[in-house]
C-alpha cells in the first residue's frame, strides 16, 4: 500500500498541482487568465521554439500544438499552419527530441490529438513532458467516456482537460466537467476554431452554470481575438484561450523579430483587458 507522501507524488497529481496554482493565483490576482496556443513547427521548428519560449513569459498557461494530418477541430488557419509544420517534420517524436530546447517561464499543456499522444506510453511520456515543463494534455478529439475507459484508475500520467460545445445540455457539459482534469476548456461556437466578431449569449450563461455545478475552472477558447472580447469573457471565465490569432500576427510580419514584437504587445493588450472589474 502507497503512503499518502508517494500517492500524492504521483505523474498526474504533480501535473495537476501546477494547472491548480495558475487558477488559485489568477483568482487571487481578480483577473481571467491568457492561456497562449503556439503550433510547434511554424514557421519553422527553430522559430517555434524560441516563440514559445517568448510567449511563456506573457502567458499565464501555454497550449503547445503538435502537427496533426487530421487537425478536425481546428480552422483554417491552424490547419496552415499544420501543413507548414509538417512539412518541415514536425511531429511528437520530434517535439519530444527537443524538449531540452524549452526554456519555459510558464507551465504549459500540450494540445495533440488521440493518435499521436497514444502511440506512446503514456507514463514514459508524461514522464517527459513533466520535466519540461508541460503539466498536462488537451486532446480534442478523446470523447469523455473514452477518456474514463481507458484512464479510469491511472496516475502514471498527466491530466487531461477535455472540451465541452455550446451545443452541449448543461447536464452534459457538467458531465465533461467532472471528468475533465486541470480545468474544462469550453468551446465558445459552433464549427472550428478561428477569429470572429460574435458571440452568442447562451455561451456565457452555460459557463456561469457549469462554474457553479462543478466548480472547476472554465477557459474559453475558439475564436477569441481582441481585448474587449476578453474583457466581455473575463466577469465569466475564469481564462481565455486565444491561437488563431497569435498565429496571424506572426503572418503579418516581415521577420521573425518584427513578428515577435507584434505578437508580445498584443499578448500585454489582451492579459491587461482580463483585470475583472
Amino acid at each position: 500500500m502507497k503512503s499518502s507522501l508517494e500517492s500524492s507524488n504521483t505523474l498526474f497529481n504533480r501535473g495537476l498541482s501546477l494547472i491548480q496554482k495558475i487558477f488559485r493565483r489568477l483568482e487571487q490576482e481578480g483577473r481571467c487568465g491568457l492561456i497562449v496556443y503556439y503550433p510547434f513547427g511554424y514557421p519553422d521548428i527553430e522559430s517555434s521554439i524560441k516563440l514559445i519560449n517568448e510567449l511563456s513569459k506573457i502567458a499565464d498557461l501555454v497550449e503547445i500544438g503538435i502537427p496533426f494530418t487530421d487537425p478536425t477541430a481546428d480552422g483554417p488557419t491552424i490547419q496552415a499552419a499544420y501543413e507548414q509544420a509538417l512539412k518541415k517534420e514536425a511531429s511528437l517524436p520530434v517535439f519530444l527530441r527537443l524538449l531540452d530546447r524549452l526554456n519555459l517561464h510558464a507551465p504549459a499543456v500540450l494540445m495533440s490529438y488521440a493518435n499521436p499522444v497514444f502511440k506512446f506510453d503514456l507514463e514514459l511520456l508524461s514522464k517527459r513532458l513533466l520535466a519540461a515543463g508541460i503539466s498536462g494534455f488537451i486532446i480534442p478529439d478523446l470523447p469523455a467516456e473514452e477518456k474514463t475507459h481507458l484512464l479510469a484508475g491511472r496516475t502514471d500520467r498527466l491530466p487531461v482537460v477535455l472540451l465541452a460545445s455550446p451545443t452541449d445540455s448543461l447536464k452534459r457539459a457538467a458531465y465533461i466537467a467532472r471528468v475533465s482534469e486541470g480545468f474544462l476548456y469550453l468551446v465558445t461556437a459552433l464549427g472550428v476554431t478561428g477569429i470572429r466578431d460574435s458571440f452568442e449569449e447562451r455561451i456565457f450563461e452555460m459557463a456561469k452554470k457549469v462554474r457553479v455545478e462543478i466548480g472547476l475552472p472554465v477557459a474559453a477558447g475558439f475564436g477569441i481575438s481582441k481585448p474587449e472580447q476578453v474583457a466581455r469573457f473575463a466577469p465569466y471565465f475564469d481564462a481565455v484561450i486565444v491561437g488563431s490569432a497569435v498565429i496571424k500576427k506572426v503572418q503579418e510580419q516581415d521577420n521573425f523579430r518584427s513578428g515577435l514584437i507584434s505578437v508580445k504587445r498584443f499578448l500585454k493588450e489582451l492579459k491587461e483587458a482580463g483585470q475583472k472589474v
